[in-house]
């Protein structure tokens, strides 16, 4: 019955039934852990594999919490049998770590997801020694995830260059067997096209993304429940790639397409929605930097929307906030200075909540409170925006002194700056 459910959960996961997924994958992990409280030796192996299960499916209902605690007794109990049992079960725990990264990086948990992110990709290059084929695709994917983090972590050259590396793997693979492997050969054209833009190299970027959507394209065509939003992502990085090198036209026409995408696909059901929500933030800030801001606002709008109609059953503070930014800097756009006041307001109410989760220093409260201080400047209110950059800069001290990253000194220094400007009267 255990094997059954761990089946069913995967099958109702391919066709789009998140939440029964899940439903499905927490049974099983309950019935291989009784299994195993009966014969741990036995059923320890599949207990750890269920565990992995069911924490990409909380992944894909959007329950990070949960979700990584899964990744991390899975995790747990691979590193358990590969003591006990020998490196017969190395391959299992590599994916493991793969799969504690991936979560750890939902949360946030930054550094850690790096850290494990690059034990996994060390493990699976030990593993590709002695069987570079059987290992070929999972070292790929773990070096698409490390090229993630880092990125995130501004460490763009590096990130460049694991990024080429997974590519490299994908495009042989897909040499080898076209129709298993395109679509993880497109998706590498993707990030690695997005890697270039990361340090600024937009123009060689664009092959990479043509290239990508050409292949979605054909994909999309045969199997659109599959391929239909993985054809919108990468339209989305073609659109910022021909808005870059000024072919706005068809930048626009790229990003409409995306967003055309992601609104058929959120129309099948509610668990489509999040991804609609984040395409029309991409494409809010495309309108934008094409002239096209109130359209932009409109987008914008819409993808607040969205995600506040699934924060009834289940907060997302973390998605809410995100997506009101681009809200946010088309109503600084337009001049609509109150209602930008407003909006930065709520963000930094969400900050703050995010904040106290944490023991380390935020710098997206920083950012939050530098936003509101900047409204009430505009609104004629310098005495209220003041002490808000004064707790500002004070954060943004302390996430430096604790961590100096490019991103976190820039901030500083610009929060600084317009603390100063503010107290001199400019």
């Amino acid at each position: 019955m255990a094997i059954c459910l761990h089946s069913l959960a995967t099958r109702l996961k391919n066709v789009g039934r998140y939440p029964e997924a899940r439903t499905a994958a927490a049974e099983a992990v309950d019935r291989f852990r009784a299994l195993a409280e009966e014969n741990r030796g036995a059923h320890l192996p599949a207990l750890g594999t269920a565990l992995r299960t069911l924490a990409a499916q909380l992944a894909n209902t959007r329950e990070w919490v949960d979700a990584e605690q899964a990744a991390a007794e899975a995790l747990a109990v691979q590193r358990e049998l590969v003591q006990e049992q020998g490196d017969s079960h190395r391959p299992e725990l590599t994916a493991a770590l793969h799969g504690h990264s991936l979560r750890l990086g939902a949360l946030r948990h930054a550094a850690r997801a790096t850290e494990t992110a690059e034990e996994a990709v060390a493990c699976y290059r030990a593993l590709s020694e002695t069987d570079p084929e059987r290992h070929r695709l999972p070292l790929a994917q773990a070096l698409n995830n490390l090229a993630h983090r880092l990125s995130l972590a501004h460490q763009h050259t590096e990130a460049l260059a694991v990024s080429t590396e997974a590519l490299e793997h994908f495009r042989i693979l897909a040499d080898q067997n076209a129709a298993l492997h395109t679509e993880h050969f497109a998706m590498a054209l993707n990030n690695n096209a997005n890697k270039l833009a990361e340090l600024g190299r937009h123009q060689e970027a664009l092959p990479a993304a043509d290239e990508a959507v050409r292949h979605f394209r054909v994909l999309a065509s045969a199997r659109p429940a599959v391929h239909r939003l993985r054809l919108a992502t990468a339209l989305s990085t073609q659109a910022r790639m021909l808005l870059q090198v000024r072919r706005q036209a068809e930048g626009i026409v790229s990003a409409s397409e995306s967003v055309a995408l992601r609104r058929a696909e959120a129309a099948l059901g509610p668990g489509r929605r999040p991804q609609l929500a984040t395409g029309l933030a991409k494409y809010s800030d495309q309108l934008a930097k094409s002239g096209h801001r109130e359209e932009g606002l409109v987008a914008a709008a819409e993808a607040v929307a969205l995600c506040r109609g699934w924060q009834i059953p289940r907060p997302d503070l973390v998605s809410l906030a995100e997506l009101l930014h681009p809200l946010l800097d088309r109503l600084f756009e337009l001049d609509f200075d109150d209602k930008a006041l407003q909006t930065s307001r709520e963000i930094l109410h969400l900050r703050r909540r995010l904040a106290a989760e944490r023991s380390a220093p935020y710098p997206p409260a920083a950012t939050a409170l530098y936003n509101v201080a900047v409204a009430l400047d505009a609104l004629g209110r310098r005495g209220e925006a003041l002490p808000l950059l004064d707790e500002a800069v004070g954060i943004c001290r302390e996430a430096v002194f604790t961590r100096s990253t490019p991103s976190r000194r820039e901030l500083l220094a610009d929060t600084e700056q317009f603390r100063a400007s503010l107290l001199r009267g400019d």
